[in-house]
């Protein structure tokens, strides 16, 4: 901005607050302007706030998506453990199927036993010998 020579002057003698006084005269800034971006900086910050805590508290924000994602860790190993039991079942399954000294150890687990043998109970404190079931006597041809 080019000041003529005895304004140049005029202000060379003024202290800061009267030179400050004249920049705002002639500038159109004041103490109005002053209000003005005093409250538009407050809104500024107030909106700024507003947006920080939506981000974080919001559903969808940065500690709901922690949530979910503390969430999906639990439901994948949830999923995993899962998946190993029912890759167990069906070993156990086809072992059922195949093998027939495992049908037979499940049978006995059972209290099933074959026509004709004996069984020996040494569960309680006296040990005794029972007789065969009669349900077990049947076989082929018999009544």
């Amino acid at each position: 901005m080019y000041f003529p020579a005895r304004r140049s002057i005029k202000l060379a003698t003024m202290g800061n607050h009267e030179i400050r006084q004249q920049i705002e005269r002639v500038t159109g800034t004041g103490r109005s302007t002053n209000r003005l971006r005093r409250y538009l900086r407050g809104l500024l910050f107030l909106i700024g706030l507003a947006v920080l805590v939506i981000t974080l508290v919001h559903e969808q924000g940065v500690i709901g998506t922690w949530k979910l994602s503390r969430a999906e860790q639990q439901l994948r190993a949830e999923n995993e453990k899962l998946r190993l039991e029912k890759n167990r079942l069906q070993d156990e399954v086809h072992k059922l199927r195949t093998s027939r000294d495992i049908i037979e150890k499940r049978a006995r687990e059972m209290g099933l036993v074959y026509p004709g043998e004996v069984v020996i109970d040494t569960r309680g404190d006296n040990a005794a010998t029972l007789p065969p079931r009669a349900d077990t006597q049947r076989g082929p041809g018999r009544p």
